[in-house]
């Protein structure tokens, strides 16, 4: 059995990289592990915009990582149906919902965000480990190996594979 979900959220590059405003001093925020002054700052901006995708998508992942993955997902699933067209958000929604033990569901969302960007090695990965968890582990192998065609190096992936590989020989 493979360790807990405890990947990290992805703060969406285009806020990362706006250089300035409030929502990048969220991202900032969230980055520096500062939970709650990323709240502060998201719900600054949802006083002035309560359906602004991203404060609503960056308060969720705030939550997140607070640890109130409840939260997180009920404002996760917001910033999605204001916005479904971001495959990171897709990403950071599977997370919490493996982190809920909702393993169907968040694998589900990796698709989705699979679908947005199929090149997205996290998600293949995390894709692989919910599989994993639901005990489909040819699927969970397929989902690993296309991580590594992607990118060949990525240690995690490979050491899931590997196990997932033991595990399928043993049982046949």
């Amino acid at each position: 059995m493979s360790e807990p979900f405890t990947a990290p959220t992805l703060v969406p590059d285009a806020v990362r990289n706006a250089g300035d405003g409030v929502l990048f001093e969220a991202a900032r925020a969230l980055e520096a592990k500062k939970w709650r002054k990323a709240e502060r700052l998201c719900r600054q901006v949802l006083r002035i915009d309560p359906n602004h995708p991203t404060a609503v998508h960056l308060l969720g992942l705030a939550a997140h990582r607070g640890g109130h993955v409840f939260d997180a997902l009920s404002l996760l699933r917001r910033s999605i149906e204001l916005d479904d067209t971001q495959p990171i958000w897709w990403f950071n929604l599977g997370v919490s919902c493996a982190a809920g033990d909702r393993h169907a569901e968040a694998s589900e969302c990796y698709r989705a965000a699979l679908r947005l960007q199929p090149y997205l090695v996290p998600a293949l990965y995390m894709l692989g480990r919910s599989l994993q968890t639901m005990g489909l582990l040819d699927d969970a192998a397929a989902a690993l190996a296309q991580a590594l065609r992607i990118e060949p190096g990525h240690e995690e992936a490979s050491d899931l594979l590997q196990s997932i590989t033991r595990d399928l020989r043993d049982a046949a």
